[in-house]
């Protein structure tokens, strides 16, 4: 529960919705030119491109009450705010693939990263772990 000096405190939370049913991607997006990098159809931003252009997909979308409902809830259950908030199946699963990647990476890079500094600075973060 925050204390009253969170009161007055800002937060900052980045609420990431998978798919929502709104006139988005009915007609609201808006494509530009492909820079080349991105142009190749397997890319990540193509493949989304495509999938979102498929009215068929449209039908499991979240209804948009409830992605503002789920929003309010966030900020009005009394509890810590997040940084990220993904609402929606969709967004909670690539959220996760995301984070599993993430742990992989700082898995691989764990023996150089530590090998940088003294063991002993472990300690000297301690105090991160009470926020």
């Amino acid at each position: 529960m925050p204390s009253s000096a969170d009161s007055d405190t800002v937060h900052f939370c980045l609420i990431e919705p998978g798919g929502v049913q709104t006139n988005f991607a009915a007609g609201s997006m808006v494509n530009g030119e492909k820079h080349p990098a991105y142009a190749a159809p397997d890319t990540p931003a193509r493949v989304l491109e495509k999938f979102m252009a498929e009215p068929k997909n449209w039908e499991t979308w979240a209804l948009p009450d409830a992605v503002a409902s789920a929003m309010h809830e966030i900020v009005a259950r009394g509890q810590r705010i997040p940084i990220r908030v993904p609402l929606g199946p969709d967004a909670w699963g690539m959220l996760k693939v995301e984070v599993e990647q993430i742990s992989k990476e700082l898995d691989e890079l764990k023996g150089l990263s530590e090998g940088v500094g003294n063991p002993k600075q472990f300690g000297t973060i301690d105090f991160l772990k009470g926020s």
